[in-house]
């Protein structure tokens, strides 16, 4: 009762089909046919061919999936009284899972399995190797026997019985379940449909498109077609192409048949005339080839009169595109209906799921907190507070300032008394030209992110930390429904609302995920919540989002499986290069080629070896090449995005030497647009709105009247242009984008006294920009967050505190005169260091607790240090620590016509001599770096360059009742210098003579940039380390070019290269 017609695709197996329903029809207009295909899209294919261009009529016309048929088989035998088994249709994930805990049991045979790494990509090809013997049907026992008799290798005998008896236990769980696969449901069916009133008011079943089947298909089709009148249409012809479906088809499916009609003959003198016109386009990176594609599109629709819908777009695999498939065909105003779906895990919500799942695991570790609650589905702050604008940014800050990394603990310093005036001191200190207070709205920024995670804490805390895979699963949808607001889940939708938005969507398919975890609680397993969340993970990693919503008349973009046995017109194939199409082809590491090739050949078992994908690949390429019947066009990529050279598909040399087609000269797109409009003119008039104006800019022309037709803000352009020519001029005069900002604009500060500090100066000496968006735009960083537990700036701060605790104590009893016991000392100063720390902690948190204690002995050994070398240095010179952290002024006559620079400060330390008389500023510094800098040990020389000014600034103050100092001393605390602690030293007496003069002009040069408001940008290797380099634009040529020949630049520039004589 069966029947096979063998040939290609079209138009061999479509006349075929067309002429069995005319003749069954046309005796029966009533008949019951059915049409069994491979896959949904081919069915759909078939519905259009035979009624829209075949005319037939389909009443009485099924046209299933296999899978389809399979279920309405089910129904039909369980309507009639035979006895099926219930069966919970799962996905591999489930298997991967019951694979995954039934090896976790350590059961008997199962020890070299015990021994694979436990990682998600072990239990992925694990179970695709034990699903190939299941739909293989290999009989376990069978298989063990086999093993046993030495039919397979010896060194492979251990692991194949480890994967028979693993093949075993997964049948039996199933089995015990009630849980199987899609092909488990065919195998449930059993083998005799005698009984099934469907298959006897079929007049004839037509399975259409099958080249290759599992055992368990072949079997079940088998069963059908001695119950009912069966026609199978197989795409087979001639050639190397057709090998894969061949030997399937002469070792499978000819034993079955009655009749074999070969039609390939047929369909080779009957092809029309008309030859296939055949295209090679190379390209470099995926989002031209997409544009690439799109524009000829274009032409073929407004050019040639082809139809959306007469086009198809093909690829062997959208994992390349995807990213970037709905935003290039959106831009050129393609429409496109496809199956192709983005990643779930990469949609904002699901990663914020992901981080709310990780909190009790990381100990609400900062960044995932913040990522939680600055997430735009966190719910508000409820009833019964006031509505504040939310400000991540502001939150970040707060954050980092407190010291919080993880631990509800330092999280509790949100809600402390002590909070503000931390963040005050904190912004205080962020500015040397005078404090400001913390403003009201950062003060409801910080109340209003210690109730989010105060709340947020209490509920995590709230979870259990074990259970069983549903317990976890509702206690983790609770948590959810609580805390975040997501459309068609937590919330519903109201009336109005479109039922299919994007974030409806997501929030099903996270449902999805959701389900598909409650499914495995039967499994029986009992995870912590770690285990569940990565479970979770897992369950929305092989998710994905339609691209596209319901199918229209648009363009059909498909992988290369979904597109076989489809027609058009016209038709684009992408990604033919190598490793792509074809792909990669390797070996099962768990069921060897070898091993496969004895299953099927002495075992007898339908099982295929891996290596053969080599042949499926070129028979995909062969049904995709005469899928076109007007044009077909082929695309590789010569380089991708980065300029890495790509080896095209040796499919493309094989199409143009085919006779079938006619072949025109490959086109190489080139990268620049306006090389690409040169070379193809006519492309300008498919061009997105956004490229054409472009091209139309980059050769000087007028874009106002296509911004007009696209609705644009025409004056934002005129004025942007205007500004793009300033910017770009080739003068090399600074102007108002290079930081000229212009007097008036942002300074106040009065023209008969100027107060600025040591730092700004530096700061602009360094770089102007730099001062300018610091001190005058106060620009922060959105993500300052902290790179280590103890930053340079917390860890000096500390070591300035432990210091003078320690020297205070110290000179209570007579240090450094009287000669103390070493011991005395190291423990008066690790008292003095571990209370300061013990300060900091209680307001600023600790960061990781071993670090935290590392920061304390390096602190502790580095003030010993210094205390030594205070006490040799007393012995030298004389001087002894007297006063700690005092205020200083002082007036600064710049002359040449400069206002008066007004200093203050603040001096760590002041040292006396009594004999002679003598007075000494000293300044700490602490150093990470590995060696000490020129201008950290020539302070004169630093002055006159700019880089160290406090010295000459520090000299030139007065002191309430106290001599003028003789010289600044800095003293240098760096762990990782030899020594650690180092001197410099400043005589006032260098403010006298030639070098004096020198650091006079430097700071006149400096005070002088900032009153004139020249904030320029000055490019060195340190613009790599700067916090504001986002907001630079040293990457601009034009700019880059100005900043460096411009007069004012030279000026600062001229400044480093200064040289100093003793005088």
């Amino acid at each position: 009762m069966l029947r096979i017609v063998t040939g290609p695709f079209h138009p061999a197996l479509d006349h075929a089909l067309v002429e069995d329903v005319r003749a069954l029809k046309a005796d029966d207009p009533f008949a019951l046919l059915a049409i069994i295909v491979p896959s949904a899209s081919l069915a759909d294919r078939l519905k259009r061919f035979l009624s829209i261009e075949s005319h037939l009529p389909l009443l009485n016309l099924h046209v299933l999936t296999f899978h389809q048929f399979a279920l309405r088989l089910r129904d039909d035998l369980a309507r009639s009284g035979q006895p099926i088994p219930p069966l919970q249709l799962v996905d591999d994930f489930f298997f991967e899972q019951l694979l995954r805990q039934v090896v976790n049991r350590q059961l008997s045979g199962l020890e070299a399995a015990a021994k694979l790494p436990p990682s998600p990509g072990t239990w992925k090809g694990l179970w695709a190797s034990v699903r190939d013997l299941k739909d293989s049907v290999v009989d376990p026992a069978t298989a063990l026997k086999a093993v046993t008799e030495g039919l397979f290798e010896e060194d492979d005998r251990s692991w194949l019985q480890t994967l028979f008896t693993l093949q075993a236990a997964v049948i039996e769980g199933s089995r015990s379940l009630g849980v199987g696969s899609a092909d488990d449901l065919i195998a449930s069916l059993g083998q005799d449909f005698s009984r099934s009133a469907v298959l006897t008011r079929f007049t004839r079943l037509c399975f259409y498109g099958f080249y290759d089947l599992l055992q368990v298909q072949l079997s079940f089709f088998q069963s059908i077609s001695r119950c009912a009148p069966t026609t199978l249409y197989v795409p087979m012809g001639p050639g190397r192409a057709y090998d894969y479906s061949r030997r399937f088809f002469e070792r499978y499916l000819l034993p079955l048949a009655e009749t074999h009609e070969d039609r390939s003959e047929a369909s080779a003198s009957g092809t029309s005339s008309a030859p296939v016109e055949l295209s090679v386009t190379s390209v470099i990176g995926v989002e031209e080839e997409l544009a690439a594609v799109c524009r000829e599109i274009l032409t073929l629709v407004e050019v040639h009169g082809y139809r959306f819908d007469d086009i198809g777009v093909v690829a062997r695999s959208f994992d390349l595109y995807r990213a970037k498939l709905q935003s290039v065909f959106d831009r050129h105003l393609v429409p496109f209906t496809s199956t192709a779906g983005r990643p779930l895990a990469r949609e904002p919500l699901v990663k914020a799921l992901l981080q709310l799942a990780s909190l009790p695991s990381n100990d609400f570790e900062r960044s995932a907190v913040l990522d939680v609650v600055a997430s735009p589905f966190y719910r508000g702050s409820g009833d019964g507070h006031p509505v504040v604008e939310r400000r991540p940014d502001r939150w970040r800050l707060a954050v980092s300032t407190l010291g919080i990394t993880k631990g509800s603990a330092e999280w509790a310093r949100l809600s402390a008394s002590a909070a503000s005036s931390i963040l005050m001191e904190a912004a205080a200190d962020q500015e040397d030209d005078g404090a400001r207070a913390m403003p009201a709205h950062e003060r409801e920024q910080v109340t209003l992110l210690s109730m989010f995670v105060t709340n947020l804490i209490h509920d995590c805390d709230r979870l259990p930390r074990r259970g069983s895979i549903g317990q976890l699963t509702d206690a983790f949808a609770e948590l959810v429904h609580g805390h975040f607001t997501i459309p068609g889940w937590t919330e519903s939708e109201s009336a109005d609302a479109q039922d299919e938005t994007d974030q409806v969507c997501i929030g099903d398919a996270v449902t999805r995920a959701l389900d598909r975890l409650s499914e495995l609680d039967q499994v029986g397993a009992d995870l912590t919540w770690e285990e569940w969340t990565e479970l979770f993970r897992l369950a929305l990693e092989d998710q994905t989002l339609p691209i596209e919503g319901s199918p229209h008349r648009g363009v059909w973009v498909f992988d290369a499986m979904q597109a076989r046995g489809l027609r058009f017109r016209a038709l684009f194939v992408m990604g033919l290069n190598e490793q792509v199409f074809p792909r990669i082809v390797r070996e099962d590491p768990f069921l060897r080629d070898r091993q496969r090739l004895v299953l099927e050949s002495t075992l007898g078992f339908l099982i295929d070896e891996k290596l053969a994908g080599h042949e499926e690949e070129r028979l995909l390429f062969e049904l995709l090449s005469r899928a076109a019947s007007n044009r077909l066009y082929l695309s590789y990529q010569r380089a991708d995005e980065a300029g890495r050279v790509m080896a095209p598909s040796a499919f493309v040399a094989a199409a143009q030497r085919d006779s079938y087609f006619v072949a025109s000269p490959e086109r190489v797109v080139a990268r620049r647009l306006t090389e690409r409009v040169a070379s193809q003119p006519a492309i300008q008039e498919v061009l997105p709105a956004q490229d054409l104006a472009v091209n139309l800019l980059l050769h000087e022309q007028d874009a106002g009247p296509l911004l007009d037709y696209s609705e644009q803000p025409r004056a934002l352009f005129d004025h942007g242009r205007a500004v793009q020519h300033i910017m770009e001029r080739e003068s090399q005069d600074l102007g108002p984008f290079d930081g000229m900002v212009g007097a008036g604009s942002v300074s106040d500060t009065p023209s008969d006294q100027q107060e600025l500090s040591p730092t700004s100066l530096e700061r602009y000496a360094i770089c102007p920009f730099q001062y300018f968006a610091e001190k005058r735009l106060r620009l922060e960083p959105v993500r300052a967050m902290r790179r280590g537990h103890l930053p340079a700036l917390t860890l000096g701060t500390l070591i300035h505190a432990a210091l003078r605790l320690s020297y205070e104590r110290l000179i209570a009893v007579q240090w450094p005169e009287a000669e103390i016991d070493r011991s005395i000392v190291r423990e008066v100063i690790a008292d003095s260091t571990a209370e300061v720390f013990a300060g900091h902690a209680a307001t600023s948190g600790t960061g990781h607790a071993l670090l935290w204690t590392m920061a304390q002995e390096q602190v502790a050994a580095l003030v010993t240090l210094a205390a030594d070398s205070d006490q040799m240095d007393y012995r030298e010179t004389g001087y002894r620590p007297k006063a700690f952290e005092i205020e200083a002024e002082g007036l600064i006559s710049l002359g040449g016509g400069t206002a008066d620079l007004k200093i203050h400060g603040t001096l760590d330390r002041l040292d006396v001599r009594l004999n002679p008389p003598g007075l000494r500023i000293v300044d700490y510094k602490f150093k990470q770096g590995s060696e000490m800098d020129t201008k950290d040990r020539n302070l004169v020389l630093g002055a006159a360059r700019g880089a160290r000014l406090q010295p000459p600034l520090y000299a030139s103050m007065t002191l309430p009742a106290q001599p003028v100092p003789e010289e600044v001393q800095f003293v240098y605390l760096a762990p990782r210098w030899d020594p650690p602690i180092a001197r410099s030293i400043f005589e006032r007496a260098s403010l006298s003579g030639k070098t004096g003069e020198m650091i006079t002009q430097t700071i006149r040069t400096l005070v002088q940039g900032i009153a004139r408001e020249e904030f320029f940008i000055l490019p060195d290797a340190y613009c790599d380390q700067c916090v504001f380099s986002a907001a630079c634009r040293r990457y601009d040529s034009t700019a880059w070019w100005r900043s460096y020949r411009s007069p004012e630049a030279r000026a600062l520039r001229r400044l480093r290269k200064l040289q100093v004589q003793n005088e």
